[in-house]
């Protein structure tokens, strides 16, 4: 494992492999749905905090659900980047509401808005309508 690390450090792997689109590494490795976007947010939240221009290529699922967790995390300093990230994320999420992205991605943000303002738990519904 070190020296793959090292290897990769030493030749921007890791920074080639976050450019590539075709295929795009970064969204096989995310997975879709809500859980393969919980699954990846550990990770996910420092590339996307130093590589902002990401947010476009990321699904509107996971877009809607990094936009809740900024509002409903109290994590710290992942929180905090998170809520740096709000105005990108805002314009993605609404930008998939509109149909700009397609009908598809439109249904896929809405279904997780509206679970999220229909769940059980207060602190979906209450992210939810904060968003």
């Amino acid at each position: 494992i070190d020296l793959l690390l090292s290897v990769s450090r030493h030749f921007g792997l890791a920074e080639k492999f976050r450019r590539v689109t075709t295929p795009d590494f970064l969204l096989q490795t995310i997975g879709e749905g809500r859980s393969a976007i919980e699954r990846a947010y550990d990770w996910l939240i420092p590339i996307i905090s130093s590589h902002a221009e990401i947010i476009h290529r990321i699904q509107p699922n996971a877009s809607c659900y990094l936009l809740l967790r900024a509002y409903g995390s109290t994590e710290g300093e992942k929180s905090n980047e998170l809520l740096d990230l709000t105005k990108p994320l805002l314009s993605h999420v609404k930008g998939c509401l509109t149909g700009e992205q397609g009908e598809r991605h439109a249904m896929l943000a809405m279904e997780l808005l509206m679970s999220d303002i229909a769940d059980e738990r207060v602190t979906r519904r209450v992210c939810a309508r904060r968003v």
